[in-house]
């Protein structure tokens, strides 16, 4: 499996992943590559936690363009999910650029 994830500027879930993706290399038989130009913000937005749910789900509509790509599987990669909404429009702009199967990894949910 392969996974795309959203990376501007220091991204901490992109620390973590190296982390957890070097850990699964030494100690499983799982080899995940790690793609960080699949998904992409395409407009700047307001930082979603200074928002409610309502703000957030219009805040980020129509925010992430997704880049040319063969793969049918991946696994999405998020560190906080709070109201969802991030996951939801990012799985809606992957699967409209062909991806089947999207596997959603969190670290914490708010």
């Amino acid at each position: 499996m392969t996974e795309g994830l959203y990376t501007g500027g220091y991204n901490q879930c992109l620390e973590i992943l190296k982390f957890f993706i070097r850990y699964l290399h030494k100690n499983t038989n799982y080899q995940i590559n790690l793609y960080t130009d699949i998904l992409q913000k395409k407009v700047h937005t307001v930082p979603q936690s200074t928002l409610d749910k309502n703000e957030r789900q219009k805040n980020i509509k129509n925010s992430f363009t997704v880049s040319e790509n063969s793969l049918k599987e991946i696994i999405l990669f998020d560190d906080i999910a709070t109201t969802n909404s991030t996951l939801k429009e990012a799985c809606k702009e992957l699967k409209k650029s062909g991806i089947k199967t999207i596997h959603i990894l969190v670290l914490a949910k708010a």
